[in-house]
């Protein structure tokens, strides 16, 4: 260790003797470059407090923010001693025109609030009541649970001035005085039950459903639904042809009207549905009914070329299912 600090005096009188000036350069105070220098020559098991009595003697140039000295205590293991050093020892060149700093003139940058966690580390890292005061004083405070997070503040070892300061900054929450109880309101007769409605969280537990089967289906509506689910709802849902491997059961009934006439008055004039379906979706134990919706093949377009059908029922019915999805 001895070696090692006079290695460093010798490294610094070589930095200094570079300089144009070597006898004014010696009265100068060290530069950050030349600190962090001696410091990355010290070795694993040599504490940077060694370097103290160097630092005081001829003071530095620099002054370290609170974010430089959180960095060095990480990576280059310096103590609050260390620091404290560095702080008393700043003396500004005098072509600067500026007054020698305080102790506790380290310049603190706005940031969070500080928290009970924060204020415990400072005090256990030796920081002074005082620079703990200005600190609080410039980012305020946040305590998740005042009176508790105060005493544990206090056994950390913080004076009492310091506590009535926290006191100040974080005052006791006054719960509002609760309202009064309104009068009961009379009792009105129970309306008719409506249709149910998809709601969020009905649409939630809808999307959380990856892996649908479906059952067979008359007219191979199957089919067409597959097909429609797969375009419409590509990335979002999977048919799997096993049930065993489904999050939901696809089920229904479909019809559809035959005849020269229904396909005129149905297809052609749009007049009414010639094919129609109902679908439900279950889960996977077919115990609980997830969403169910029906749907018509009709149109208001006059067309012999329109597609009607189950081919219409099945896309009609995949895109309620995708809109209760929220999708």
């Amino acid at each position: 260790m001895q070696l090692r600090i006079r290695l460093f005096s010798v490294l610094l009188f070589v930095f200094t003797s570079l300089l144009p000036n070597a006898q004014e350069a010696a009265k100068e105070p060290y530069r950050k470059d030349q600190i962090e220098q001696a410091l990355a020559y010290l070795g694993p098991s040599d504490s940077p407090d060694s370097l103290i009595m160097q630092i005081v003697s001829r003071g530095v140039d620099f002054q370290l923010t609170l974010e430089e000295q959180a960095e060095w205590r990480k990576t280059r293991k310096v103590s609050t001693r260390f620091l404290e050093a560095l702080g008393n020892s700043y003396r500004p060149l005098p072509r600067h025109s500026v007054h020698v700093a305080s102790p506790n003139s380290v310049p603190i940058e706005p940031g969070l609030p500080l928290s009970k966690e924060e204020i415990v580390t400072l005090l256990r890292d030796g920081s002074s009541q005082s620079r703990i005061e200005q600190i609080l004083r410039v980012r305020g405070l946040r305590l998740a649970n005042r009176d508790s997070d105060i005493e544990e503040i206090g056994a950390a070892g913080a004076p009492q001035l310091l506590i009535d300061l926290i006191r100040s900054l974080a005052p006791p929450v006054d719960l509002p005085t609760p309202a009064p109880h309104p009068p009961a309101p009379r009792e009105l007769p129970t309306p008719a039950p409506h249709p149910p409605a998809i709601s969020l969280a009905d649409a939630q537990t809808l999307r959380s459903v990856h892996k649908i089967f479906i059952d067979k289906l008359p007219n191979d509506l199957d089919q067409y639904v597959r097909a429609e689910l797969s375009k419409q709802l590509k990335g979002k849902v999977t048919v799997v042809l096993e049930e065993k491997g489904a999050d939901g059961i696809l089920t229904g009934v479909s019809e559809e009207e035959k005849g020269t006439g229904a396909k005129i008055t149905g297809r052609y004039l749009g007049l009414h549905d010639l094919a129609t379906a109902s679908l439900s979706l279950l889960d996977k134990e077919r115990k609980t009914i997830l969403w169910a919706d029906e749907a018509g093949d009709r149109s208001l377009f006059f067309s012999v070329a329109h597609r009607g059908g189950e081919r219409k029922v099945a896309e009609r019915l995949v895109k309620k299912l995708k809109k209760a999805m929220q999708y």
